[in-house]
């Protein structure tokens, strides 16, 4: 039975119940969830531990976003425990919207559509384990709507992007990214975060100022791009046929 290693960070607690009823679709597999939070609630973690899996809390600094959370939770594990890992996270509500590859993402339908194309339905995340066995080269899987060029939205960040990629060692042909962070891993493409060429303090507070030229969005990127070093491609999880076909009609989306 395969190992999986689940990361969620709580930052927004009223999205307890919607992420506890996505998690018990995981199935077929042996799953240990981290919480991170940033103050310990007994109340919610009663919750938590109502699933069949082993649940562990870890209480983590508001810096880095959704990043540096997932970073100290793989520093946290052996690798080697894992066959694969899944990093979700709340996510806010957007108004009027965000456009990612060309598609509007209003309300919630950006945190939806990332969440339901891994662990929308149990028939879903299955099929995507089955894929994941069957294809040794996949190395991360994601929604099809949301992976991105690697510049989109990137603003004054690309340079940063580059100087620490070139910093990090990994030369990757993949350019492109899951937008929004959450995604199924190959845990043998994270042990590069484990080392200590990454530090803390290069990320900044979270904060709602939605500015992209953070190295917090600097690493949104690299989480993805970085499987490509190891020689892994992305696999493309399509929730909405239309929209994926109508995306590519106008030239955005692709693959690995």
């Amino acid at each position: 039975m395969k190992r999986l290693l689940v990361h969620l960070h709580l930052y927004y607690k009223d999205q307890t119940d919607y992420f506890l009823e996505k998690l018990s679709h995981i199935s077929g597999c042996r799953w240990t969830l981290y919480v991170t939070v940033l103050e310990k609630d007994i109340e919610i973690e009663k919750k938590f531990l109502q699933l069949n899996a082993d649940v562990r809390f870890l209480t983590v600094d508001n810096a880095g976003y959704d990043i540096l959370p997932f970073i100290k939770v793989i520093r946290t594990v052996c690798l080697y425990d894992f066959d694969y890992i899944l990093k979700l996270h709340t996510k806010a509500s957007r108004v009027p919207g965000v456009i990612i590859n060309g598609q509007m993402f209003s309300g919630f339908s950006w945190r939806n559509e990332l969440v339901d194309s891994l662990i929308g339905s149990r028939c879903r995340f299955r099929k995507i384990m089955r894929t994941l066995d069957s294809d040794p080269l996949i190395g991360l899987a994601c929604s099809d709507l949301l992976f991105a060029d690697a510049c989109e939205g990137l603003a004054g960040g690309k340079h940063m992007l580059e100087s620490e990629l070139a910093r990090l060692g990994i030369t990757s042909p993949l350019r492109r990214f899951c937008a929004g962070t959450m995604f199924i891993v190959r845990a043998s493409a994270c042990g590069y975060l484990q080392s200590g060429d990454i530090s803390d303090g290069i990320f900044g507070e979270h904060t709602a100022t939605g500015e992209t030229g953070s190295m917090s969005h600097v690493y949104e990127r690299i989480l993805s791009m970085s499987v490509g070093n190891w020689g892994y491609k992305a696999y493309t999880v399509v929730t909405d046929p239309f929209r994926s076909v109508l995306m590519r009609l106008h030239g955005r989306g692709g693959k690995s």
